[in-house]
């Protein structure tokens, strides 16, 4: 198709990355490492509407570790994206709702506490695949994956992109 016919046809156009280089806008001094995996919300696993000790105990957690040498000045250094199971819209009749907190960590996963700042910014969306480009400090995180919809047993997939080699489930 012609360039002249592309703009009689279209107003807009979306262009998609799968990886964040997007953000590194021509910085290319460092790479990128992608950790990503899959699990499943049950009936057993506590949602958002039931934060307590046990959510964190009992969902996955995905640590992220950012290192004084992996922030940057501009830009961001961690990319979050999170995933339901494509059937989930056909099967309950709309996607569940979903999200992801980050809880800083400074010992194992047995010390996690969401504090008041730290619920009061999770939320939820309706939708098949969420995404957030983050720029954190120094430090250690968990990822906390979540569903506000205990009823409904779902698979999920997470992914993490950051500018160095230490995200671990």
């Amino acid at each position: 198709m012609c360039w002249e016919d592309f703009t009689k046809e279209f107003s807009h156009i979306i262009i998609c990355s799968q990886v964040p280089e997007f953000n590194d806008f021509g910085d290319k001094h460092k790479k990128w490492s992608k950790k990503t995996f899959r699990d499943r919300w049950t009936k057993d696993k506590f949602s958002w509407n039931n934060i307590d000790k046990d959510f964190l105990m009992k969902n996955s957690v995905c640590t992220i570790k950012v290192s004084g040498s992996d922030q940057v000045r501009s830009g961001v250094n961690v990319v979050v994206s999170l995933m339901q199971n494509s059937r989930n819209q056909q099967r309950f009749g709309d996607w569940l709702p979903i999200g992801f907190v980050l809880v800083p960590l400074s010992g194992s996963k047995n010390q996690l506490s969401l504090t008041p700042e730290i619920m009061s910014n999770m939320k939820c969306y309706q939708k098949h695949q969420i995404t957030e480009s983050l720029k954190l400090t120094a430090g250690t995180y968990a990822a906390i994956p979540y569903t506000t919809q205990r009823k409904h047993e779902s698979s999920f997939y997470f992914q993490v992109f950051q500018k160095s080699e230490d995200c671990t489930k």
